[in-house]
């Protein structure tokens, strides 16, 4: 067990965590009875929990959504809400402004399908999306999201 001090956020399952500035962020999941899209992180160096306040609309409450830094900002992409709903969202968290916007879609043609459950690895300035599922619809998919410029979506599938 690591001790910490701070206010650790509270227990969940279904959650999603990024790394970013020698801090470990810590979005959203499930409490066993909602879904939760508050934002703490972790200072590694201090040991120290802090929830974040920020400006701005926050994401909706989702569980099963995946966060991944990239450039100084996180990336929130998709998960489910309530009643079992996905989402195909891309959120942007500026650290710097600590401001969540909704990101940019450059390619409305080759949109990502909402999902959950997926996976997101960062190579460079990309986020590699593969699979997921929404309701009993699973995915093989696999799509790439370049966060600069813009996020634009392009598609494949495997």
């Amino acid at each position: 067990m690591v001790e910490t001090r701070g206010e650790a956020p509270p227990p969940r399952a279904n959650h999603s965590s990024a790394f970013l500035n020698n801090n470990l962020y810590i979005f959203g999941g499930w409490d066993g009875q909602k879904r939760l899209n508050d934002l703490y992180f972790l200072d590694i160096l201090q040991m120290t929990w802090t929830e974040v306040r920020s400006y701005g609309i926050n994401p909706s409450p989702r569980a099963g959504m995946t966060l991944s830094a990239v450039n100084g900002k996180l990336y929130l992409f998709g998960g489910s809400g309530p009643s079992a709903s996905c989402y195909n969202d891309l959120q942007m968290y500026d650290v710097k402004l600590n401001m969540w916007t909704m990101a940019s879609v450059c390619d409305p043609e080759n949109i990502v399908k909402a999902r959950a459950g997926h996976s997101t690895t960062v190579v460079d300035d990309k986020l590699y999306i593969i699979g997921g599922s929404c309701g009993s619809s699973y995915y093989k998919n696999f799509f790439v999201l370049d966060t600069d410029p813009a996020p634009d979506i392009k598609g494949s599938y495997l």
